[in-house]
């Protein structure tokens, strides 16, 4: 346990939907499920700290806020945070050449990013690095408890750019606000698939791999920023540690443009290498957030453009 850690479209019909805009391109996106803080880096977490509605308290920031009945967040899931408890640590990380930048409410902002709003509940994010350009695009819908990530790198130059790794992950805390607990049981359950487990709650969240190619990572040793290093696959097992998932790009040629998808979802059970994995809207919320299936048609391989 740390005392201080380091450290997405919900479109059902009727849902009630609200955003709060804060200062500086940092967003708090609320559906009925899910309520995100959106950083103007791109991260998770909104870092302005304010409440969108009154009578709302958080012990630190807005991160990812769950709400399993899709009822919204008065009362106890008010601060049912997974990310923010502790040390709030949540990141994404673009290498180029052996070095890397990220954008994190922990680690700082070295790739340039910002942030704009592009719908109820939905981000854009911009910015670049090693001679690299990126937009990547967050949405959720209010049905739903699935964070859809859409990273699209692109090499603007005129020369080939090489040894590309891009990486996201987080430090899990499911049982922090009913139970007290930041210990979490965590399984690599297929190539590119990681969760943490709540052990009182039985919630967990995921990283999913839609794009293929993902190694997953366990780690012990957290924060970790770089995506070099989480190419290695660590898997230290239970207690509690940080979650990642980590692409190794390669080249991509002068013009070209690779897209890499991937999740963040929440899970009212824990997800088995044989459950199906969630692919979109889930409308009646937790009673069929086991859903989870690696046939992801159309989704098999990393998006590359030249």
């Amino acid at each position: 346990m740390k005392s201080t850690k380091y450290i997405l479209t919900l479109m059902a019909a009727g849902a009630a939907v609200a955003l709060t805009q804060q200062a500086n391109a940092q967003y708090t996106l609320q559906g009925n499920y899910l309520e995100v803080g959106v950083g103007s880096d791109g991260s998770i977490i909104n870092p302005s700290g304010s409440a969108p509605y009154a009578g709302q308290y958080y012990s630190q920031f807005p991160g990812i806020i769950w709400n399993g009945a899709g009822t919204g967040f008065a009362g106890s899931y008010v601060n049912n945070d997974f990310i923010t408890p502790g040390t709030p640590f949540q990141m994404y990380s673009i290498g180029v050449g052996g070095s890397w930048g990220t954008g994190s409410f922990w680690g700082g902002n070295s790739l340039g990013a910002s942030t704009i709003q592009t719908g109820p509940l939905s981000t854009l994010t911009t910015g670049g690095y090693g001679g690299l350009t990126y937009s990547q695009s967050l949405s959720f819908t209010p049905g739903s408890s699935v964070i859809n990530f859409a990273m699209t790198l692109k090499n603007p130059t005129a020369a080939a750019i090489g040894d590309i790794a891009f990486a996201t992950g987080f430090d899990p805390d499911p049982d922090v606000y009913q139970h007290g607990s930041y210990f979490t049981d965590n399984q690599i359950v297929e190539p590119g698939v990681v969760q943490a487990i709540g052990p009182d709650t039985g919630n967990s969240i995921i990283i999913q791999d839609l794009s293929g190619g993902a190694v997953a990572d366990i780690q012990a040793d957290w924060p970790e920023y770089d995506p070099y290093d989480l190419l290695n696959g660590y898997n230290d097992g239970n207690g509690d540690y940080a979650i990642f998932d980590a692409w190794n790009v390669g080249t991509l040629e002068a013009g070209a443009t690779e897209t890499i998808d991937y999740n963040y979802i929440i899970n009212a059970t824990p997800v088995t290498s044989t459950s199906p994995i969630i692919t979109g809207t889930v409308p009646d919320g937790a009673s069929t957030l086991g859903l989870l299936g690696l046939a992801l048609t159309g989704l098999g391989v990393i998006r590359r453009k030249i």
